[in-house]
């Protein structure tokens, strides 16, 4: 039986972690944004924006949308920077961190929807998993119980047992030796007791993979179905584009694939977490292959759309907690 330990469990280290680096990305996607505001193009998305017969009846003009976007940025970032301070507090085992972390973090998924809305959500999802065992019982206790490691040893691991000699002038069968009885079989509950590192893994795939399929998924609806929106967001960003020898429907239909791609992806992703999870140990393999590509894709696009980092770094601690050496014990 596994005894409790004092020790930060990793799930709390890698929450705490990817509130501190999300908040810090927020802070710098709020600066760009505030610098922009005043921009020619940001004014056309506005007047874009209230030509909509939706927007009309709210009585705005560019100058009250322009300072309530400032405002909003900047209520971001001043969460944003409280929630990555409060992150380093919560890796000390400060409850009262973790309370604010967590009422920080609705308003912040709020206003964060002006200036990523991705970013912001990772955040939330962090803040969640604080809330879940074992963060929640070393939060409350101090301690917890890591998962027992498997207790079916290998045959060429187990010791050789030594015979034991034959009774002096006892008559009748030998005994058997007490290694040639059978042994019970291995408690299931240590054959299937999941380590903690994969149930991050899973978390972590589940939340990265799940809001990209979903962001994805909305991007390539709307692509699909008002290409007049995709034809404004390239003329405002990369006007040169058009330019060229690319026809725009070309360049929707490129859109298009990449996007089915990225969603089957995502969607290859989270079968493998979940089959995974059932002890299938091609399923490891497969979701390790997928999340290491994922990294080295997303650190290369990370240069072009710098918000592309944060599902990398995913990744990227996908792969780590995949390949710690509980995690391949349970799988042997």
């Amino acid at each position: 039986m596994s005894s409790t330990t004092e020790q930060r469990p990793p799930q709390v280290t890698m929450a705490a972690w990817m509130v501190i680096i999300c908040s810090v990305v927020v802070v710098l996607t709020v600066w760009e944004q505030i610098s922009g505001l005043r921009s020619l193009e940001t004014r056309e998305s506005i007047e874009a924006f209230l030509a909509e017969p939706f927007a009309q009846g709210l009585g705005l003009d560019v100058e009250s949308v322009i300072r309530l976007l400032r405002v909003s940025a900047m209520v971001s970032a001043g969460l944003a920077t409280a929630a990555a301070i409060l992150g380093w507090h919560v890796m000390q085992r400060n409850l009262a961190a973790r309370l604010a972390l967590t009422i920080v973090a609705l308003p912040l998924f709020v206003t964060g929807m002006t200036s990523g809305g991705f970013v912001s959500s990772l955040v939330a999802a962090a803040v969640v998993m604080l809330w879940l065992s074992p963060a929640r019982e070393w939060f409350r206790t101090g301690r917890w119980t890591p998962p027992a490691p498997p207790r079916e040893a290998r045959d060429d691991e187990r010791p050789a047992a030594r015979p034991t000699p034959p009774p002096v002038n006892a008559p009748g069968p030998l005994v058997p030796p007490h290694s040639a009885q059978p042994r019970p079989a291995a408690a299931s509950a240590g054959l299937h007791d999941r380590p903690a590192a994969l149930v991050s893994a899973f978390v972590v795939t589940v939340i990265g993979a799940g809001l990209v399929l979903a962001v994805v998924g909305f991007s390539v609806i709307v692509m699909a179905f008002s290409p007049d929106l995709l034809t404004a967001e390239i003329e405002r960003q990369r006007p040169d584009m058009l330019e060229g020898s690319v026809s725009l429907d070309q360049l929707r239909s490129a859109t298009l694939v990449v996007g089915a791609l990225c969603m089957a992806w995502c969607s290859a992703a989270l079968l493998f977490a979940g089959l995974a999870m059932a002890r299938r140990r091609w399923a490891r393999t497969a979701l390790l292959v997928t999340a290491a590509a994922s990294a080295g894709a997303c650190v290369l696009s990370a240069f072009y759309t710098p918000v592309s980092l944060v599902p990398g770094l995913a990744s990227i601690a996908t792969v780590i907690l995949l390949r710690r050496p509980e995690v391949r014990a349970w799988f042997r």
